[in-house]
Parts: C-alpha cells; structure tokens; sequence
C-alpha cells in the first residue's frame, strides 16, 4: 500500500508499536496513553493530512484516533479482522458454528468466545466485551471511513454498528501478480494437498486431518499426502492426532520455511486446503493460491 502511495506521489509515514519496547498493561488494552501522545507528536511534526489506522493491537488500543481528530485530522481504518463485531474475533459460537449475530448482549450471556466455562470466569468475559463496547464506541464516532476485506465483514461492522453506505467500503486484499510466471504441471502430485498458516483451533486443521484419515481407509489412497506449513499453539495437540491415527508418514509439519521452498510446494500440490472453522477475512494464502493457479478445498463458512 505504501508503494502504491508513493507511486502517486503522496509521502507516507508508518508508525506503529515495537515489539522491544512494549510492556502490556490492562490499562494499555483500554486506552494506550503512550501511543496517544506519541501519535499525536508525530501528526504534528509530519503535518499529516490522513490517518490510516491498520490494525488495533492488544498495545496500542484505538487511542491513535482520538490523537487524530485532536489535531483535526480525517481518519480511515481498514479492518483486518472480526474483532470488532466479536469479542473473540473469530466469530465461533460455542457450538463449534459460525456466528449469525455479530456484537450483542449474547456474547456475554452465552459465554461462547472462551474455553473457559462458568460463573466463576463471568468477570474476565464482561471485561473483554466492555473493551471492544468501548472501542466500538470510539471508531463510529471517530472514523471518518472504514475499509473492510470482505463482504462478510462490512455486513457485520453495518449490522451491528449501524455504519452508513457513505461511510463503509468492501476492498478486498490483493498481492503483487507476476503474469510472466510459470507453472509447471509435471510437477503436480494428484494425491498431495498443502496448508499453509497459523497452527490454531480456529484453522480447523484437525479437521482436514480427520478427511485425510477418511481418504487413507481407501486402498487405492493410501499414499495420499497432506504437508502443514506453519506454526502456533495447536502443533504438538494435532502431532499427537496423526501420530494416534497412525498417518505420521503421510501428514508432514514442516514449520516455517522459506519462499523458495514455498514456492515448491504450490508447485508439487494438487490443491490447497482451508478448513477453518471461523470467519476468514480475504486471507493472502488464498490469493496466493490462485495466483500458483491452484484449486482451494474450504469450508463453507464466509469470509
């Protein structure tokens, strides 16, 4: 986005949190003072005309837009996630399904968006909701446009925070296309499938693992293969899975590795699988799998 800026001409300034330098506070969640000032100092030192906030950080809260509209300058947001509309942001109710009804008393009362259940954790679950209630509160009445992915999430934010059409566009993600690229067929193993992200519950891998399972039992799919690129909380839960189910040598995790090594596996896989069971917002792996010209197996749950 940066490039494209300059590209017309404009001056762009990035700013935002380091990593080094953060310590979290509860009140920081809330309403981050720091970046408060720090965004402030910086609008006046750069004589901003526009503000383009991108993602609000667990550090730096929205309290960038009130520093914003204190110096009277407009403010965008794109919104690269649900949590905005959930608390949770993955918008999973407690039955394992996608959720019809966005922000609402429901969240709390439901007590869906933890795994921890009962009375005893109902004070962490009305503190979160009370947060993202208040900084829904603060980005109505302070944004001047939001930016949304998906058609899903613009629903939602319009659904349940009544945004005016004026106020709320649908701009999905999209990544840099090297039409000249070429794809080598010969490569493809028609019984080779590819995931490639976060290793979370919310990604749904446990179930892909379980349709590979489904495919192994048939004799003529035993050589069947399914290669995890990615890392997260839910790796050594989902080793566990496979070792059980006894497929360690068709399902492979490799962890991170490098673009050139990426860039191999889109070439050997016949398809590429998403299984999640939250709402996704336009994620890159799929924009970068049909730029790798390669056919998508997702769940039918929006986003």
């Amino acid at each position: 986005t940066k490039e494209l800026l300059e590209e017309k001409g404009h001056i762009v300034k990035i700013f935002g949190s380091n990593k080094k330098e953060n310590i979290i506070s509860f009140f920081s969640r809330w309403f981050s003072l720091k970046y408060y000032y720090k965004t402030k100092k910086l609008i006046k030192k750069f004589r901003s005309d526009i503000v383009h906030y991108h993602c609000f950080s667990r550090v730096i809260s929205p309290s960038p837009i009130l520093a914003a509209k204190k110096c009277y300058v407009p403010v965008i947001v794109t919104l690269h996630d649900f949590h905005m509309v959930c608390p949770k942001t993955w918008m999973i109710y407690r039955n394992k399904q996608p959720c019809k009804y966005g922000f609402g008393w429901k969240c709390v009362i439901s007590n869906c968006y933890t795994l921890k259940m009962g009375i005893i954790n109902f004070p962490y679950h009305w503190l979160k909701w009370l947060k993202v209630w208040l900084h829904r509160i603060i980005i109505k009445k302070y944004v001047d446009y939001f930016i949304c992915p998906s058609k899903k999430l613009k629903e939602l934010m319009q659904k349940t925070l009544k945004i005016p059409d004026d106020k709320i566009t649908y701009l999905p993600n999209f990544i840099e296309f090297n039409e000249n690229k070429k794809i080598d067929f010969n490569k493809i193993n028609s019984k080779q499938f590819l995931f490639i992200g976060r290793i979370s519950k919310e990604k749904g891998i446990d179930v892909a693992i379980k349709g590979i399972n489904l495919l192994f039992k048939k004799e003529k799919l035993r050589d069947i293969k399914l290669n995890i690129i990615g890392d997260g909380p839910e790796l050594e839960n989902l080793r566990k899975i496979v070792i059980n189910l006894k497929l360690d040598e068709n399902i492979k995790f490799l962890g991170r590795i490098n673009n050139k090594e990426l860039d191999q596996y889109y070439q050997e896989s016949c398809a590429i699988l998403m299984p999640s069971v939250c709402l996704e917002n336009i994620p890159i792996v799929a924009l970068e799998s049909m730029k790798n010209k390669k056919p998508i197996i997702a769940s039918n749950v929006g986003g």
